[in-house]
This record gives structure tokens, C-alpha cells and sequence, in this order.
């Protein structure tokens, strides 16, 4: 018979973790911060340019720096939940994911006033983000392995928010021809954002690759966390929870 907490001592049961953390309301703050900023283009951009706008981009910059902050920092974020059993992961990292989308309506309904923009402008861009955060979620397993993959798992999110991002701006100044690199601006998570939050008559532009990348990379992320995780001889469930078993 399996030993129990009063048989073993040791063996204590993980508790969940809270859904609502405090990076949460870094992302939040994060957030409100961008709406600010997209909200008076003229403290940032020339007044030629700010001008020229038909109305402020709020919409595009929150929704630009939310996909930054989600792929940039949750990995790190998330590696603690990863720790424990995969359905436990995913119940609490979509939970989580849900607050923080339901606590961002308000800045959402904000930005799209400020923005001129439809609730299916506001729909399409939180698509985006939901593919960025399945990456993130991926490369969250990835980083709580530890090691070599921790650090693929970082070098992944680097390079998916500022790799592509900066890469497109030196493209823009320096190559004559934008079509020929037109597709690093649609694979650039933020880039991506501040696009299709602008408003369209379309619901899903294209190309149609952009919306499946960024889960393909999560996903790849989440096998190669179990290879190192067999490889190592390790599991996501915690050794209390072994015990129990």
C-alpha cells in the first residue's frame, strides 16, 4: 500500500500555487503604462509625425508591449508551475491567463476608444497574444528544466522580442527592398501587435504561417523539456507527489 502523509513525514502534498501573482500586476502595470504612452504619440514621436496619425495608436502599444512582457518574462515566471504535474501546469497557467485577460478589458475598451478601433480589432489582437502566450508556455517547461535548455529557453525569448524587433528597424534604415524581409516583421511577436491591432476590415490577415509559428515554438519547446526531462531521469511532478502515488 502507498505510504500517506501520516506514514511518511516527508511526504507533503503540493499546494497550488495562487492564480493571481505579482508579476500579474507588473503585466498590468506594464500595461496601463503603454496605454499611457500610445495615448500621447506627441511625448515620443516628432510632432510632424504625431500629427500625421489619424488617431493615437493606444491600442497597438498596449497589445505590443503585453506580447514583449508575455514572452519575455513568463518562461522565467512560469518555471515554478512547471515543476509540478502537466495537467496542474496547464490548469493554472490558463487560469492565470484568463484573470489577467479579464483584469485588462478595462484597458482594452480604453485603448480602442482612443484607437478608433472595433471589438474585432481588440478580439484579433488578443488572438495574437493568446499565440504568444502558448509559446511562453511552452518555453516555461523548457526553462524549469534546468541547464542547457534553461538557457535555450531564454536565448528563445530574447531573441523572439528583441532579436526580431531590432533586426526589422536596422532592415528598415539600411535595405532599400522591405519585401524581402517583410516576413521577420510578421514573426516579430511585438512588430506583429502593433499591426494587427490597428483597425481592419479583416479579421485573420495573413500570411497565415504568422498565426502558427509561435505555437509551433511552444510546442517544440514542450518535447524537448520532456526529452531532457526523461534523459535526466526527472519529472514535472514533484517527489512529495511521487510518494503519494
Amino acid at each position: 500500500m502507498s505510504p500517506t502523509p501520516r506514514d511518511d513525514p516527508d511526504a507533503v502534498p503540493a499546494r497550488p500555487a495562487p492564480l493571481w501573482r505579482g508579476a500579474d500586476w507588473a503585466l498590468l502595470l506594464v500595461s496601463l503604462a503603454a496605454l499611457i504612452a500610445g495615448s500621447f504619440p506627441e511625448w515620443f514621436l516628432p510632432s510632424h509625425v504625431s500629427r500625421a496619425m489619424p488617431a493615437p495608436p493606444a491600442l497597438s502599444v498596449l497589445l505590443a508591449a503585453q506580447a514583449g512582457f508575455v514572452l519575455a518574462f513568463c518562461p522565467l515566471l512560469l518555471a515554478p508551475r512547471a515543476g509540478r504535474a502537466l495537467w496542474r501546469y496547464l490548469a493554472e497557467t490558463i487560469g492565470e491567463y484568463a484573470l489577467v485577460l479579464v483584469a485588462s478589458v478595462p484597458l482594452y475598451v480604453t485603448a480602442a476608444w482612443l484607437s478608433n478601433a472595433a471589438a474585432g480589432d481588440v478580439i484579433r489582437s488578443v488572438a495574437h497574444l493568446t499565440t504568444v502566450a502558448l509559446a511562453a508556455w511552452g518555453l516555461g517547461l523548457l526553462f524549469q528544466a534546468g541547464g542547457a535548455a534553461a538557457c535555450v529557453a531564454a536565448l528563445a525569448a530574447v531573441i523572439g522580442v528583441v532579436g526580431t524587433t531590432a533586426a526589422c528597424y536596422l532592415l528598415a534604415e539600411l535595405a532599400d527592398s522591405p519585401p524581402g524581409w517583410a516576413w521577420l516583421a510578421d514573426l516579430s511577436p511585438v512588430l506583429r501587435a502593433f499591426r494587427l491591432a490597428r483597425p481592419s476590415a479583416t479579421w485573420l490577415p495573413g500570411p497565415g504561417w504568422s498565426w502558427l509559428a509561435w505555437p509551433a515554438v511552444g510546442l517544440v519547446a514542450a518535447l524537448l523539456a520532456a526529452v531532457v526531462g526523461k534523459r535526466d531521469g526527472t519529472s514535472r511532478v514533484a517527489p512529495s507527489s511521487r510518494r503519494l502515488a
